[in-house]
């Protein structure tokens, strides 16, 4: 009879049960054991503990023998910690099937840990030392290190302070617990096996013996206090890694492109030396979990042709974007050599990888002058820790203030979003003086105005983060909603009336419908209110609209949304600022004239502010507008940092530019394709233009994080988007850090760390200021190529704008977003502070050389 159709060991759910056996001397073992167990998964999900013994000094298992790894591959896994290089780990060759039973045995001898499937050795691996232990209990089941619990049966587990040979676990595998076995016939002190699993113990081989299903509840494992450690076991299907060699004529007098190997190879000199890269996956992560590092363990060295003949040094580099079949060995040689780190000998308990680290490639490169190869799949075991997703911490910087009609609020998204998930919404809740909520709101922003106030009543503005595992904490301010003065006016239709009439009166003039404000006001009686302003911006207007014509470009139509408004007014009622959410389509038709004119929209959603001079509702008059930004009093004053003029090198060139503002070339030059190249390919850069452009226009339309937000839009961009490396020199920036050219970074600490004060202390000036910006890519650091012409303007290139013309200052940075037709006039770029997605080169420029005359345009390329 196959003894294996009539087990009958206890079953644990795979959740929340264990069966708890505490800790006795004779579980303490040290120079070798056995653990065996026959098993029945019911499913085999992630690791499955069948026996283990914590210790709990080291917080981990001293010894300890799974049905599956966890991993994709979900095989068997054991694993026994030493004195020498913490032990090591083994696995199986493949998975075990589900709901049948198999034999699991893992022994170790102080020299080689092995592991048996079914009485056959499976696998093997050299480790040494003594075994190490503490009071720590045993349990079946699960583990108190990692959870891991086993979902099934489990049946005669065994434990022997020795290794047993490949026929006395055969013997065993055959012979339940109480039956006569092969080691029953050992000598007294070798007979050390314990009865781990209290059941009845009885002849489970003979015919008169039916088998018995039961259920044990097992011990409640100790609950995981919120934001508790995790771990997971990657097997190596979990992680890419890719080859190549650095020189720069390594491969036929070429650069070498990556290539998949199933092997780590570094070292060597020359033209031989090799450097290698790895991606870890995290879909094996419960869904939404926070990766906090990982600890590698890589396998003996071998050095090419004969043994190593020194300790070999490695380091791990991380770099940005993807490291792929189009990535050249000298490039990211060359990337990784400019943020240098120090090289050591791998420690005994494994490289350690940071969180930011995991999400991207790593290069592992080593000082050896021997070509030096990791065996197997470069790693003998992967530990992944995570953190299990929750709901987002608290928002930041919550402000309120009244208006004549309601109140207005910003905050910052929370600095813990509690898991990779993004914030979906927020709620906002209104409170009265009566403690009774009277408003509630879902706001996707991270600002809202609250209508329907009483005049001069206080209210609580309470605002909480959602996500898809939860919500935040409410965050609260107070606000009191200010009486106006006698003489103010506290119509918001007015006031939105009177808006719409000005943008579209700037329209009328861009658009040569009008040509004068005459001709507007004496047909639009709204547009009188903003007769003075108007009559100050003709000129400009006019001048850049007839220049657009005679190079067959034109805005032919436009709409304007005025939404939200809220009024604010000062003391005496002179003055009355009114907010408001303006919405502008824009459609441009260029080079008209010809065969194939095309035609282009425009869209953009814009917070401004518009002061107006009060006389009643029946007299007001425009008195000035400023777009973009937000109230001083409501929005800290964040703006971009100071910086010198910068200087440009030997080689730097300007895009030209004539008198009117208009790129120096014919109308009818030829745009070269996406196929030419300015001098650098795409294949020899490791930032991900395309990707830099689609994160630019995901984001076009949040909120500034500075008032000035041109250069850390673009910044943004280029790392989180293209995958730009951050240069830094250490973990806390100092403001010496801060002003250093030669550092490129922002919240550093905690990627998704926003507060406004924060921000200042963890931002460079190279990232949110232009000067500083051009002097790192291109003065210092050189890590961008010039586009000296309009024609290699490509997408995802970087603009700088100079209007000064002098040493020159920049002002302004944007970047290209599209090339749509075959000149110039095709190009558009989007950017920050007034933000657009597509803006076009063709009416912007003008615009700007006519306010600035001595302009110069600068175009770079960043290549990592």
């Amino acid at each position: 009879m196959d003894c294996r159709q009539v087990r009958d060991g206890p079953e644990v759910n795979g959740s929340n049960s264990w069966v708890h056996i505490p800790h006795d001397d004779s579980q303490t073992l040290s120079t070798g054991m056995t653990l065996s167990a026959w098993v029945n998964p019911a499913s085999i999900a992630s690791a499955a503990t069948v026996v283990g013994k914590y210790n709990e000094g080291w917080d981990e298992l001293s010894y300890g023998l799974l049905a599956s790894n966890g991993s994709t591959s979900r095989v068997p896994w054991g694993y026994a910690l030493t004195d020498v290089e913490d032990g090591g780990s083994i696995t199986g060759p493949s998975r075990l099937p589900v709901n049948a039973w198999s034999h699991l045995a893992l022994t170790y001898d102080g020299s080689k840990l092995r592991m048996f499937v079914n009485g056959s050795q499976a696998s093997e691996r050299d480790i040494a030392g003594s075994l190490l232990s503490d009071t720590g209990a045993l349990r079946i089941g699960g583990n108190e290190a990692y959870g891991e619990y086993f979902n099934g049966a489990i049946d005669d587990v065994r434990i022997y302070n020795r290794a047993q040979s490949a026929a006395e676990i055969t013997t065993d595998m055959n012979t339940p617990l109480g039956g006569a076995t092969a080691s029953a016939a050992l000598p007294a002190e070798k007979q050390n096996a314990v009865a781990a699993n209290n059941v009845d113990l009885k002849e489970a081989c003979t015919a008169k013996t039916p088998a018995v299903s039961f259920t044990t509840a097992g011990t409640p494992p100790p609950s995981q206090p919120p934001g508790a450690i995790h771990e997971i076991a990657l097997g190596s299907e979990n992680v890419s890694v890719r080859t190549a060699k650095t020189g720069v004529d390594s491969c036929e007098g070429q650069p070498c492109l990556f290539a998949d190997s199933t092997t780590l190879k570094v070292g060597g000199t020359g033209s031989s030396q090799m450097v290698s890269a790895f991606k870890l996956s995290l879909a094996e992560l419960p869904d939404g979990s926070v990766p906090v590092g990982a600890t590698l363990r890589l396998g003996a060295p071998s050095c090419e042709g004969s043994s190593c003949t020194a300790a070999v040094e490695v380091r791990l580099s991380s770099v940005s974007g993807e490291v792929g079949p189009s990535t050249t060995g000298s490039d990211i040689q060359a990337a990784i050599e400019a943020d240098p780190g120090p090289y050591g000998s791998i420690p005994s308990e494994g490289l350690q990888v940071d969180p930011i680290s995991l999400l991207g490639w790593i290069v592992v490169s080593s000082t050896s002058e021997q070509p030096v190869e990791f065996g197997g799949s470069g790693f003998t075991e992967i530990r992944l820790r995570y953190r299990l997703p929750s709901a987002p911490g608290p928002v930041g910087e919550l402000h309120a203030m009244g208006a004549s009609n309601g109140a207005v609020l910003s905050w910052l998204p929370p600095t813990d979003p509690g898991s990779m998930a993004p914030v979906e919404e927020y709620d906002v809740q209104v409170t009265d003086s009566n403690s009774q909520v009277i408003q509630t709101h879902s706001i996707a922003s991270t600002h809202a105005e609250i209508f329907d106030l009483a005049v001069e009543a206080s209210y609580t503005i309470a605002v909480r983060a959602k996500s898809r595992f939860g919500e935040g904490p409410w965050s609260s301010a107070s606000v009191t909603v200010p009486a106006a003065a006698a003489n103010a006016c506290d119509d918001p239709e007015i006031f939105s009336k009177a808006i719409k009439a000005y943008e579209d009166s700037r329209n009328d003039l861009r658009e040569q419908t009008a040509r004068t404000v005459e001709d507007i006001t004496s047909t639009n009686k709204d547009a009188q209110t903003s007769k003075a302003i108007l009559y100050t911006q003709q000129p400009s207007l006019v001048d850049v609209a007839e220049k657009l014509d005679k190079r067959g470009i034109r805005q032919t139509a436009s709409s304007i949304g005025v939404v939200r408004v809220m009024l604010f007014h000062d003391q005496e009622g002179k003055f009355t600022t009114a907010q408001a959410e303006v919405t502008q389509t824009f459609e441009y038709i260029g080079d008209i004239g010809t065969a194939t004119p095309a035609t282009e929209t425009n869209e953009t959603r814009q917070l401004k502010s518009y002061t107006f001079l009060m006389a009643g509702c029946d007299g007001i008059q425009v008195r000035d507008s400023s777009e973009g930004g937000r109230l001083v009093s409501v929005t800290p004053d964040m703006n971009e940092v100071p910086t010198g003029p910068g200087s440009i090198p030997a080689d730097g060139m300007d895009l030209p530019i004539d008198s009117d503002g208009f790129p120096e070339l014919p109308i009818d030059d030829a745009f070269m394709g996406p196929s030419a190249s300015n001098g650098t390919s795409a294949a020899t850069s490791t930032v991900n233009r395309t990707a830099a452009v689609q994160w630019a226009l995901r984001h076009y339309l949040d909120d500034p994080l500075f008032g000035n937000d041109c250069t850390n839009f673009v910044s943004r961009a280029l790392h989180y988007g293209g995958g730009a490396a951050m240069d830094t020199n250490g973990t806390n920036p100092t403001e010496a850090d801060r002003r250093d050219p030669s550092q490129w970074f922002q919240s550093r600490n905690n990627v998704t760390w926003y507060n406004s004060w924060a921000i200042r202390a963890a931002t460079s000036w190279s990232w949110s200021g232009a000067n500083s910006f051009f002097q790192h890519f291109m003065s210092r650091e050189r890590r961008a190529t010039w586009v000296t012409s309009w024609q290699n303007l490509r997408v995802g290139d970087i603009l700088l704008w100079d209007f000064t013309g002098g040493n020159p200052d920049f002002g302004h940075v944007a970047i290209v977003s599209r090339v749509t037709s075959n000149s110039w006039k095709g190009v558009q770029y989007a950017q920050h502070s007034d933000p657009y997605n597509y803006r076009p080169m063709a009416v912007s420029l003008p615009a700007a050389k006519k306010a600035h005359p001595k302009m110069k345009v600068y175009a770079i390329r960043v290549l990592f």
